[in-house]
């Protein structure tokens, strides 16, 4: 699930004219003129650090922080450079905005502590009293003032706990713009995953074959979500193989074909 295209997949299914793009696909300036860049229009942009660095009016009512991760250090001295440069998307927001944030990542959550806007946290290891967490069976979400959401934890688009995490900050935003609950269970129990990301395509027994793609053969927090698979799990592409159930790490060994 790549996040962004989650988000407005929810918000196109309430019929609000949509512009998806940005850092991935169609540039935001081509959205000037268009029904989706007008009032009742929305537009749903992927902001690179890069892109960040230098923003200084850009307003989103509603900003995401998903993670911070061993990324880009070629261009930043540090982590916590590149974090902060991330953070830039919040630096215009008011206190009629939301930022959403990951609280599991640390970083992502001390470096947004005193942001402008108000601040909507989202977790899968803890239950917070609004936001986003996750209950047993169900990704619960809470908006300011509203009672609480339940959506599927696990359908067949949703595999790792990666994915739960897209998913929680997915549902907290659209509805935040404006998508109703039941938008974003109808999109949740039928979304597929892009092509380049996590997606369960077989099973057999005790082994799961899961479409990785590109993207997860060169970045090691992709390969750690990936083997997060109870069972022996492929990647096409290359193979991951985790034998047991209760392994606490596993070794990697990285087929290329």
């Amino acid at each position: 699930m790549r996040l962004f295209a989650a988000i407005a997949i929810v918000v196109c299914a309430g019929g609000r004219p949509t512009f998806v793009g940005g850092n991935l696909g169609v540039p935001l300036a081509e959205a000037v003129g268009t029904p989706a860049g007008g009032p009742g229009g929305i537009c749903v942009v992927e902001a690179s650090s890069f892109q960040l660095e230098t923003v200084e009016t850009m307003r989103p009512r509603v900003a995401v922080l998903l993670n911070v991760t061993a990324d880009h250090l070629d261009r930043y001295p540090d982590l916590e450079a590149y974090g902060r440069a991330k953070t830039r998307i919040f630096a215009a927001q008011t206190a009629e905005d939301f930022a959403v944030v990951n609280l599991d990542d640390a970083l992502c959550d001390r470096l947004t502590r005193s942001v402008p806007g108000r601040r909507l946290g989202f977790s899968t290891t803890r239950t917070l009293a609004e936001g986003g967490w996750i209950d047993g069976e169900s990704l619960c979400v809470r908006l300011p003032g509203t009672p609480v959401e339940r959506y599927p934890a696990r359908p067949a688009g949703l595999v790792g706990r990666h994915n739960q995490e897209n998913a929680l900050a997915a549902l907290i935003a659209a509805r935040l713009a404006g998508a109703t609950a039941t938008d974003g269970r109808a999109v949740l129990t039928s979304f597929r995953p892009l092509a380049h990301r996590m997606e369960l395509v077989a099973e057999q027994g005790d082994v799961a074959t899961a479409r990785c793609g590109d993207r997860a053969l060169v970045d090691h927090d992709a390969i750690a979500c990936a083997v997060e698979f109870p069972r022996i799990a492929r990647a096409v592409g290359d193979e991951i193989e985790r034998r047991g159930h209760q392994a606490p790490h596993v070794d990697l060994h990285m087929l290329a074909k």
